[in-house]
């Protein structure tokens, strides 16, 4: 189990016959630099994913890995923009065998945003995620958004204790 101030990053793969839990304020960030983390167990994930994306190819942003089943609350996914992602671009960072998430956009999400222009809205980015082969979640952008970072929360009360100041709650 990993919890509050435990971090779990790098590439490569991890097996567990139980189930991994990330809860508080844990993170989950894959790779190095970016890379592809492979966790071989079912994850309760109520902690934060890291997610780096420096460009649009896919050895160029960070990707997760659930051989098993992904059960997403009160999470929050933190993207770090290295670049300058172009209305249009999708990218497709976490695949597991099942999930308790619904196809779509991801409900209950509120957004913050640190580190990118003013000009930012939230409907210029949305995570959804697709059910069949495979299940996936990813990134899709809307309008051209500028580097830096932009965090979705699951549920809005945990938004205040990952931002503390850099961003605004929407």
């Amino acid at each position: 189990a990993f919890g509050d101030g435990d971090r779990l990053s790098g590439a490569g793969t991890i097996s567990s016959p139980a189930a991994i839990d990330v809860s508080g304020s844990a993170t989950v960030a894959p790779g190095a630099a970016v890379g592809l983390l492979t966790l071989n167990a079912d994850v309760n994930f109520g902690g934060a994913l890291e997610i780096a994306i420096n460009g649009t190819g896919v050895a160029q942003y960070d990707r997760l890995d659930v051989n098993g089943h992904l059960d997403f609350n009160q999470g929050l996914i933190e993207f770090n923009l290295g670049f300058a992602p172009a209305a249009g671009n999708t990218f497709q960072f976490a695949t597991m065998d099942s999930t308790n998430l619904a196809a779509g956009q991801i409900p209950d999400l509120s957004l913050a945003v640190s580190g990118v222009t003013a000009a930012f809205q939230p409907s210029d980015v949305e995570v959804t995620v697709a059910l069949g082969a495979p299940n996936s979640i990813s990134l899709h952008v809307i309008n051209a958004v500028a580097a830096g970072n932009v965090t979705y929360f699951e549920g809005g009360s945990r938004a205040d204790t990952f931002v503390s100041g850099a961003g605004d709650d929407f």
